[in-house]
């Protein structure tokens, strides 16, 4: 909220309307579409992180799968790794606070928890 107003996006004619019906200024909602495009960019970060972090797992676990994609569910608040394997494709949900816990904290047991999910996860 503390950007220079250099750094706000320019606003469509839409969205100059939409700030107009939620009665805040221009200003205001270029602000919070900054704050959305931050937003997106740390959780694309952390989606690489976490894929990468998943495909060492697979690794050091000896299988074969590979990371398709990791999807972000924010309305359910977790994390969907897709994973690749000769005997199809495996989704696995993931809690956000376990995500974070890996990532963020770097917590011992959470790392285990994860690894010990996508062990079963991945037995073919």
């Amino acid at each position: 909220m503390e950007a220079p107003v250099t750094e706000l996006p320019q606003l469509s004619d839409a969205q100059k309307e939409m700030a107009k019906r939620f009665e805040v200024t221009e200003e205001e909602y270029a602000r919070g579409e900054l704050a959305s495009i931050y937003s997106r960019q740390r959780l694309k970060v952390k989606g690489e992180r976490l894929g990468s972090i998943v495909g060492e797992i697979l690794q050091n676990l000896g299988r074969a799968g590979r990371v398709a994609a990791v999807l972000y569910e924010g309305g359910k608040l977790r994390w969907i790794i897709r994973i690749e394997m000769s005997s199809g494709v495996r989704n696995i949900a993931l809690a956000y606070e376990l995500v974070n816990d890996v990532i963020d904290s770097e917590l011992f047991q959470a790392h285990q928890e994860l690894r010990q999910t996508l062990d079963a996860a991945t037995i073919e």
